[in-house]
């Protein structure tokens, strides 16, 4: 008579390890559309309701004008242009084989000094 084999126990899925720990304050905060009008209306006499409005409309404008091939200056914040690659060869690191990269749109974001100097700031 032939003996049935148990069925393997299912191993139990464990956590995944945390690195040391961190503060709190060393994760980057992600910040939304929300978070920004929450700003304007504790700033300005607005509802919820227009500032997230006028915050959507802003940002749809500059993507707008983006699309354009418009350069958006923002003084004390920083430019974003959009710029176009041309096509060019590579090479493949593995193998050293050529490769052909095609050309492409990147957008690109140059600080201000004023706000680059704030974010390098060091923390005390």
């Amino acid at each position: 008579m032939a003996t049935k084999k148990a069925a393997p126990a299912k191993a139990a899925k464990k956590a995944p390890a945390k690195a040391a720990s961190k503060s709190s304050s060393d994760k980057p905060t992600r910040v939304g559309p929300r978070h920004l009008a929450e700003g304007i209306v504790a700033t300005y006499d607005l509802s919820k309701k227009d500032a997230l409005a006028i915050v959507t409309g802003v940002f749809e404008d500059v993507g707008k004008r983006l699309q354009k091939g418009e350069v958006i200056a923002v003084s004390g914040f920083g430019r974003f242009v959009v710029r176009d690659r041309a096509a060019r060869i590579g090479r493949n690191p593995q193998t050293g084989e050529a490769v052909k990269i095609p050309a492409k749109r990147t957008l690109r974001f140059t600080p201000a000094k004023p706000l680059k100097e704030a974010v390098l700031k060091k923390k005390k």
